[in-house]
């Protein structure tokens, strides 16, 4: 029978018990797992922001003129930074170095006016 186990830190061990009847004091057999967990862990974050990715995907295309060759993840993320009462497209124009170029009807918006039109767009492309 294997048992997962997490330890505290980065170790991850799966452990196999067989009891031996002639040994009770016997350390059970460990087999290292920590390249199988790392592997499994980078598949998920992979996956996750591939999911992320097309979730903002339409947001940039409402919002954005040129992303700058940025992904729509990396926009994506930047979006939910910004303060609520700050400019947005100036602090995209900031945070991005100038090569991201917000469309002009959304250029006066603070954050929390930007955030809403972007989260708009998302929901209005999964109808």
């Amino acid at each position: 029978m294997q048992h997962l186990i997490l330890r505290p830190g980065p170790q991850l061990v799966m452990r196999e018990f067989r009891p031996e009847p002639d040994d009770f004091d016997a350390r059970p057999n460990e087999v290292d797992v920590t390249d199988r967990a790392h592997e499994f862990l980078f598949e998920l974050i992979t996956l996750h922001a591939d999911l992320f990715s097309d979730l903002d995907q339409p947001g940039c295309d409402a919002l954005f003129d040129d992303l700058g060759g940025r992904s729509p993840r990396e926009i994506g993320r930047a979006v939910r930074d910004i303060e609520d009462s700050e400019n947005a497209a100036e602090w995209l124009l900031r945070v991005f170095d100038g090569t991201v170029v917000v469309k002009a009807p959304f250029r006066d918006r603070t954050g929390r006016e930007f955030r809403r039109a972007f989260g708009d767009a998302r929901r209005a492309d999964k109808t």
